[in-house]
């Protein structure tokens, strides 16, 4: 609401909700969170017929739906299975910077719904049509045990094995390479 103030003020914005494609399906053991980014989803639509097409301000919202993300969140995730900390990885996932680039994208040449993986549109029209098949295939991407070809056999964000960029550390961005920061 402060942003869109401003936004207002100046006549001109564009507000950027990160959501999930979870947001849109479920997945096993993330009933909560596919709650919480179904929310996201549908605050942004609101917000969007609001801003743009209601009160006609100039300020274009649009919603950011990845994947999986590969982020330290899978090395500190409480798993629900085991009570200990580490979510297990599932596949098709993101790097952080993949998602950075699609908002860019996003922005540069807008999108009402950002999706950084082109593929996930196409899970989102597969449930749509056939729910029970798919619940079927979802219930083999779980991050609370490594079940199926879709999880990974480890827990974490495998960052051991290759490090995540970008970081950000004290204001600054970071490319971490196999011998530390650049």
């Amino acid at each position: 609401q402060t942003a869109a103030a401003v936004m207002r003020h100046q006549g001109f914005g564009q507000i950027v909700n990160i959501a999930s494609i979870a947001g849109r399906i479920a997945f096993p053991r993330m009933a909560f969170y596919s709650a919480t980014k179904a929310f996201v989803e549908v605050y942004t639509q609101g917000l969007r017929q609001e801003l743009m097409f209601v009160e006609k301000t100039g300020i274009k919202v649009s919603v950011v739906q990845p994947v999986a993300v590969r982020t330290p969140f899978f090395d500190m995730a409480p798993n629900a299975i085991e009570g200990r900390p580490g979510a297990y990885l599932v596949a098709p996932n993101l790097e952080p910077d993949d998602v950075a680039a699609a908002v860019a994208d996003g922005i540069e040449r807008y999108r009402p719904v950002i999706l950084p993986l082109a593929i996930a549109k196409s899970l989102v029209v597969f449930y749509d049509l056939f729910p029970a098949l798919a619940d079927r295939l979802l219930a083999t991407m779980r991050p609370d045990r490594p079940l199926g070809v879709w999880t990974s056999r480890t827990k974490g964000s495998l960052r051991a094995q290759t490090p995540i960029n970008p970081r950000v550390r004290y204001g600054s961005l970071e490319h971490v390479s196999e011998h530390g920061a650049d």
